[in-house]
Order: C-alpha cells, then structure tokens, then sequence
C-alpha cells in the first residue's frame, strides 16, 4: 500500500479496511490477520495495527474472540448502516475539496457520469 503524505497512516489503513469490509472482501465472520501479520503486509508499527483494530471493534465492525483473534462483525444490518455512513463522509469529503473549483452542482454531476466509469 503506498501511503498518502497529507493523511495519517494509521487513517489510511483504517479506511483500507473499511473498505475491504464494506465491498465484502473481508467477509462478515471472516478472521482477519494477526497484529504482527497485518503490520508487516502493511509495513507499519504494530501499535498502529492495534489502534485500528481497537478503533474498529469500538464501531462493532470486528470483534474478538480470546485466543483466536479478531474477526469481521456478521451483523448484516450494522455493515450496510456503517457502510452507507462512510459513503457519506467520503462524499462530502470529495465535495468539500471540489465545490470551489466548479460553477454549481450540475457540473460536478457531469464530471462524475464522465468519469464513473474510467474508476
């Protein structure tokens, strides 16, 4: 993965993993991998793998079994309520860094039909 200078890392893996979550990647009841696994494949502190496993069982998307590790949630309901809500914020987000750029809404819809495809 190659990190973006202007975010945190550990914001950066957050929302990797939430994508891999909300697209069904990591499936719902799927294990995910270890600490130690996951900042290597990463390339990062295994503290930052922590804080974002701790940030993520904290929205009930993953949650821990004692000795077997983490896993995502299988509640069908909070994963497409969580991922609506993301959606949003990464929405408003794009919007926020654009709106001054464009004349009004319609272009940025144009923009969009116009490149949807090419994503």
């Amino acid at each position: 993965m190659q990190f973006k200078q202007n975010e945190t890392i550990y914001t950066q893996i957050e929302k990797y993993l939430k994508k891999r979550i909300f697209t069904g990647e990591c499936a719902p009841g799927e294990r995910l991998p270890a600490i130690r696994e996951f900042a290597v494949l990463m390339k990062v502190n295994p503290n930052t793998i922590v804080k974002v496993y701790a940030d993520l069982e904290q929205e009930e998307l993953i949650f821990s079994e004692r000795t077997n590790g983490k896993f995502v949630t299988d509640n069908i309901e909070l994963l497409r309520v969580e991922k609506s809500k993301f959606i949003q914020n990464e929405v408003r987000d794009f919007l926020s860094s654009i709106k001054d750029m464009t004349e009004n809404e319609q272009d940025i819809i144009n923009y969009i039909r116009e490149n949807y495809g090419n994503v």
